[in-house]
């Protein structure tokens, strides 16, 4: 095992520290560690761990994963793993690089919530808010969208989609982005479009951001009451319908329990 201080001299990122000290933690010992995204991802994934048999670590963002395990599998490979978003990964035929990372059904953890359509284990207000929202067509609806998220990502071409309205035409989402964007954009619209004419078929589950999914059903939900109706709660109880049950029919249910050092530790 490497000892503190030789591993204060290699040269590792910020949360390859923090996750090697909580390895080595009396408190933590025989845990497995799980690498996730967010606070959300961990308040959603920690249901479907054994209590006190692992410990969910939020990074902060998906990139830094793959930095961790590189860093840190030599050492730690049996007790540790990484649990990302699927992002645009299979669309773009990506071969993970680490057996101890995974990834999510969909294209993001929201888009498993939400993979069914509307939960039915909402409560009766959110029920009666949503009794109209069909998750399909919002997905449908946010084609262009996604499209132009994918086509960003494929061609590294460094759009600003951040605080942008979702929940307008596809030729002012362009030009708020380009906008958004502070250095200059390379590529045009009539570049994207050709894009979107190749695009024959895809799979929209793997193709639409959940986030934006959320936000479209979200004003979708809000406009059928005008009473107050706060965002962020209605995020965090669509996130809590997730149940074991509905986990267990996804890949990444399977890709876990049959992991071998997880043995035990996964419900």
């Amino acid at each position: 095992m490497i000892s503190m201080r030789d591993f204060d001299s290699y040269d590792v990122c910020s949360q390859t520290s923090t996750v090697y000290l909580l390895l080595n933690n009396p408190q933590y010992a025989g845990r497995m560690i799980v690498i996730v995204e967010g606070d959300d991802d961990k308040t959603v994934y920690k249901e479907f761990f054994v209590e006190d048999t692992v410990l969910l670590h939020p990074d902060g963002n998906c990139d830094k994963h793959e930095i961790i395990l590189n860093d840190l599998n030599p050492q730690y490979y049996k007790r540790l793993i990484a649990i990302k978003d699927a992002d645009f990964d299979r669309l773009n035929s990506v071969v993970q690089k680490f057996r101890n990372l995974f990834i999510s059904d969909t294209h993001d953890l929201e888009g498993m919530v939400l993979r069914d359509g509307i939960p039915t284990n909402l409560s009766d207000s959110d029920s009666y808010r949503c009794a109209n929202v069909d998750v399909y067509i919002i997905k449908e609806s946010l084609r262009d969208i996604s499209l132009l998220k994918w086509y960003n990502n494929i061609n590294s071409c460094g759009l600003n989609f951040r605080d942008v309205d979702v929940n307008i035409p596809i030729v002012d989402y362009w030009h708020r982005v380009v906008a958004n964007t502070a250095s200059s954009v390379s590529v045009t619209y009539e570049h994207f479009q050709r894009f979107v004419e190749d695009v024959l078929t895809v799979d929209l589950d793997e193709l639409t951001n959940g986030h934006d999914l959320f936000e479209r059903v979200y004003l979708q939900a809000k406009s059928a009451d005008k009473s107050n109706f706060p965002k962020k709660q209605f995020f965090k109880r669509l996130r809590s319908t997730y149940t074991l049950e509905r986990f267990k029919n996804t890949s990444l249910y399977a890709s876990l329990v049959a992991w071998p050092f997880l043995e035990g530790k996964v419900l």
